[in-house]
């Protein structure tokens, strides 16, 4: 040990103070909006919120994936994994769903809807306005988890049945949102919330100084700055490819939980996934699976297949990043 280390150990020892020894807290920034009815006043969640554009590419602004949760029965492990339904890909969790929910079985039925459907998950950013649930959010920009039946109304601004289409992401003429979640049943119901309000610019501040964007040069360039200082990073909330860790865990869950080997052989045969087993299954013929299983187990309840029709969010067809804005 040098002779200077050795004099500042031995400083050390008459200069010791509490504070030493406290294990220093590290808060997390939270970054996603994920609100639930039980965290609202009487099991209400109210909020206003107003869309915003992902400023690094925004015809981007809106990200929509599937994504399942996957759980091995012997480590108790689980996990979210994006489907690779999301981007038209063959899928290895779409194919045992449908497997098992044709299978005339009603426990193998039951073992699709309970292991291997799959949940439609949209994000995008949002400026919290108002939440008295969580004040600390307010002003902040944040990545916004929202279910189909969000969309389902941010759907019918971008293309009414009648009157002029509304772009929430449009910063000089929008409507904040609000989010009304309610408890019905064991799920949160979205339904009730809406836009409100008229059409107008919106305010952020920037530096401690408020604005109001006019889409004036000085506006813009204010505008920008602000969503490039507080927007959350939305492409790390696309659609994430499977790596090899990902892919044998999924292996695995299947073939612990599928109770026919052959169909488990099949399955893993068709994804050409055979590999990833511990038991190689024996080739058979490929089955086309095409069907979209939500809208199945939705036509199973209601009796009337649904139909799933997205809108795009319209934009200018200008390539200057602040026209696209």
């Amino acid at each position: 040990m040098s002779t200077n280390n050795q004099n500042d150990a031995f400083n050390d020892l008459f200069s010791l103070d509490s504070a030493d020894f406290v294990k220093k807290q590290t808060s997390k920034t939270i970054e996603v909006f994920a609100p639930k009815a039980k965290e609202g006043k009487d099991n209400v969640y109210k909020a206003i919120i107003r869309f915003v554009a992902w400023h690094k590419s925004p015809k981007q602004s809106h990200v929509e994936k599937y994504i399942a949760w996957m759980e091995n029965p012997m480590t108790n492990e689980g996990f979210y994994v994006d489907c690779p339904s999301s981007v038209g890909k063959k899928s290895v969790i779409q194919d045992t769903f449908f497997k098992l929910y044709k299978s005339e079985d009603i426990m193998e039925k039951n073992l699709a809807k309970q292991k291997f459907s799959r949940k439609e998950t949209h994000y995008a950013l949002v400026q919290i306005i108002k939440d008295p649930n969580k004040p600390e959010n307010v002003g902040k920009i944040m990545v916004f988890k929202f279910p189909k039946q969000i969309w389902t109304i941010i759907a019918s601004e971008l293309e009414p049945e009648v009157g002029v289409a509304m772009n929430p992401f449009n910063p000089m003429k929008a409507k904040d949102f609000l989010l009304n979640i309610y408890e019905k049943g064991v799920y949160n119901a979205y339904d009730q919330s809406k836009f409100v309000g008229e059409n107008k610019a919106i305010d952020f501040q920037l530096d401690g100084i408020n604005n109001t964007y006019d889409g004036s040069d000085d506006s813009k360039a204010n505008f920008v700055s602000w969503l490039e200082k507080n927007s959350p990073n939305l492409d790390n909330y696309r659609f994430k490819e499977w790596d090899e860790e990902t892919t044998k865990k999924v292996v695995d869950i299947i073939s612990l939980v599928v109770p026919s080997q052959k169909m488990v052989s099949e399955v893993l045969v068709a994804n050409q996934l055979s590999q990833y087993s511990n038991s190689k299954p024996k080739a058979v013929k490929e089955e086309s699976i095409d069907e979209d299983y939500t809208d199945l187990l939705s036509s199973a309840k209601s009796g009337n297949a649904s139909n799933n029709t997205q809108a795009s969010i319209p934009t200018n067809t200008g390539s200057d990043m602040y026209d696209d804005l």
